[in-house]
């Protein structure tokens, strides 16, 4: 049932572009086409595409309230509870960049509760990444005539990574970021006044406020108005033109290796230590073909492989300084977003898996550019048509076929390919096998209804492959508050996880739901504010805790000196000095079975937490 709602929110939000589909259905093709156009040009285009993005908001918001609970615990962890601490507090913890915390806190200061702000994140990241309708239609308006664009628009916003708003993370509040950039980057070589190279530098900077990631978008500059000068005729002019951007980047820069230097400021966060990897040049190779190819799955590989031929086509001399500029932009950004990924991958941070989630935000500019070569009678010399045959098979066939994993979270094209089923061709051929035929097609047929069929069919298979969804109904999310609820005003509690095998520790393996369980009571409880561990730390929670260790007495200990918190939380197996105040049952919260003895005690004590002996 899910599945088929992730297939309705996609082809919801097609139909949706306009309510004259409906009144045309039944007339001829030619005259249906007419009315629609004549019909379609009598209304704004912000209207339009405000139609557009709610809709793709509403649907996707619909489809993704089966997810009632965070998933990745690793990263929504980081973001909940830094939107939490600036709502409450106003300060930001952390490395991870300031906008999408100030986002998330919104939800914080609106809801009446921690399940209510997470649940109502949700809702704002659904509108956050429909809200890319509009500068993917701006961008498209460059290349293509309105109604083209307004499709652009449309599927700007039906793309299977719109699941990624169901997550507390950067991906929804990126991608509208992302193009609003090239947007800029575009108007700025159209007319490279000091105004809007500044407006291009404070989206670039807003950009990298949301995720460091976007440190490259700033070469990415560099590389846009070499390409373009040479599209002009003239790369001297071009660079030339950009004197403000260049001496506000030298100016920039100097402050950021001062405040590098002094540790005043880490500029890439948490990610700063893949800048200190090392890469082998094979590898960066082999996680290059990985990503484009799976991408490329991503789109319908006709689109990703007409992509660098619509961009050709745009650059050639004679067009419109909006199409060069269009065409350079979106050349320039995708290869700068592609780089991170590639090093990613290739870094031990990488995890051996694709990173299709960091790149999947130029997906936008490789369909407006391949419906720019559709549009432009498919020019290409048999050369070009040749090289790109050629690339598109040969990265498929350089992808690893190890980089297949069908649980990746990372990439979704590749949940969706793993999973169609055993045969007689192993996933890495039928890959293969797919992308060629896919390119040979795209070759011969030269079909712009070709291109949105695959790119609609392959946008509608991987959104359903990728249905995030948990069994817990959001009835039942309102137990984990009991915290809160159970303390006195202004109470605060520690949080303990324990597993030992000490004398005094009772619990040596704690029950599997109790993790789970465990990270859920921390996300969803304000005044826990402190959260530690005894022995090896949670699984479940992906993220390490300060580590506490035990007295002869069974007392916790902090380098030596006793805890001190009136309140604890730990798993109710173990004992605690004190009074238990309140318990969570897994079966409260729809974790494990009836006769399953899994749960949490919260436990009153003396203000120091000592465990009981074990006899």
């Amino acid at each position: 049932m899910r599945v088929m709602v992730v297939g309705i929110a996609v082809i919801a939000t097609l139909w949706g572009s306009s309510s004259l589909f409906r009144r045309t259905a039944r007339r001829g093709w030619a005259g249906s086409r007419e009315v629609f156009a004549t019909r379609m040009a009598t209304v704004p285009w912000g209207a339009a595409v405000l139609a557009v993005a709610v809709i793709a908001a509403s649907m996707w918001y619909l489809a993704g309230r089966a997810l009632t609970l965070p998933q990745v615990f690793s990263d929504e962890l980081i973001y909940m509870e830094a939107a939490r601490t600036l709502a409450e507090h106003g300060a930001v913890q952390g490395h991870y960049g300031i906008a999408v915390p100030a986002f998330d806190a919104i939800a914080y200061l609106l809801a009446p509760n921690q399940i209510g702000a997470y649940h109502l994140i949700q809702l704002m990241n659904s509108a956050a990444m429909a809200s890319a309708a509009f500068p993917a239609y701006l961008l498209a308006r460059r290349a293509l005539p309105r109604s083209w664009a307004l499709a652009v628009s449309a599927l700007t916003v039906s793309v299977p990574w719109m699941v990624y708003a169901r997550f507390v993370m950067t991906e929804a509040v990126f991608y509208p970021v992302f193009l609003w950039f090239v947007l800029a980057l575009v108007r700025a070589l159209e007319r490279p006044t000091r105004r809007r190279q500044l407006i291009l530098l404070l989206v670039g900077a807003l950009a990298f406020a949301v995720r460091a990631q976007a440190a490259v978008l700033f070469p990415a500059i560099g590389l846009a108005v070499l390409l373009y000068g040479a599209a002009q005729g003239s790369v001297r002019a071009a660079v030339k033109s950009f004197a403000f951007t260049w001496l506000v980047a030298c100016a920039g820069g100097v402050l950021a290796i001062a405040a590098a230097t002094s540790g005043a400021w880490h500029p890439f966060g948490a990610y700063g230590v893949l800048l200190r990897g090392w890469w082998h040049p094979h590898g960066l190779l082999l996680w290059a073909a990985a990503n484009v190819t799976s991408l490329s799955l991503g789109v319908g590989i006709l689109v990703a492989a007409a992509s660098p031929l619509g961009a050709a086509a745009l650059l050639r001399r004679g067009n419109t300084a909006s199409e060069q500029a269009l065409a350079a932009a979106a050349v320039s950004s995708t290869l700068a977003l592609l780089v991170t990924v590639v090093v990613l991958s290739e870094s031990t941070y990488g995890l051996g898996t694709v990173h299709e989630r960091n790149l999947f935000y130029v997906v936008p500019l490789l369909l407006i550019c391949a419906l720019a070569w559709a549009a432009r009678a498919f020019p290409a010399s048999r050369r070009m048509l040749a090289a790109t045959l050629a690339a598109s098979i040969g990265l498929a066939l350089l992808m690893p076929a190890g980089t297949l994993e069908g649980s990746s979270f990372d990439a979704l094209s590749l949940k969706y390919w793993t999973r169609l089923g055993p045969g007689w061709l192993a996933p890495h051929t039928m890959i293969v096998v797919a992308v060629t035929v896919g390119a040979i097609v795209l070759v011969v047929a030269r079909s712009t209804t070709l291109l949105i069929a695959t790119f609609v069919l392959a946008t509608v298979g991987v959104a359903s492959a990728s249905d995030y969804h948990t069994d817990v109904p959001r009835s039942q999310t309102a137990n984990y508050q009991w915290v809160d609820r159970a303390l006195p005003a202004h109470a605060h509690a520690t949080l303990l996880w324990i597993d030992c095998s000490a004398p005094s520790c009772p619990a040596a393996h704690p029950a599997a739901s109790v993790g789970p369980m465990s990270v859920y009571t921390e996300l969803f409880n304000s005044r826990i504010t402190n959260v530690g561990h005894i022995g090896t730390d949670n699984p479940s929670r992906g993220l390490a805790t300060e580590a506490f260790n035990l007295g002869a007495d069974g007392t916790v200990l902090r380098g030596g000196t006793a805890i001190r918190s009136r309140y604890v939380v730990v798993d109710s197996r173990i004992a605690i000095k004190g009074v238990r105040v309140s318990l969570l049952k897994s079966t409260d919260v729809g974790e494990g079975s009836a006769g399953g003895h899994a749960a949490l005690a919260l436990w009153r004590t003396n203000g120091v937490v000592r465990l009981r002996s074990a006899g």
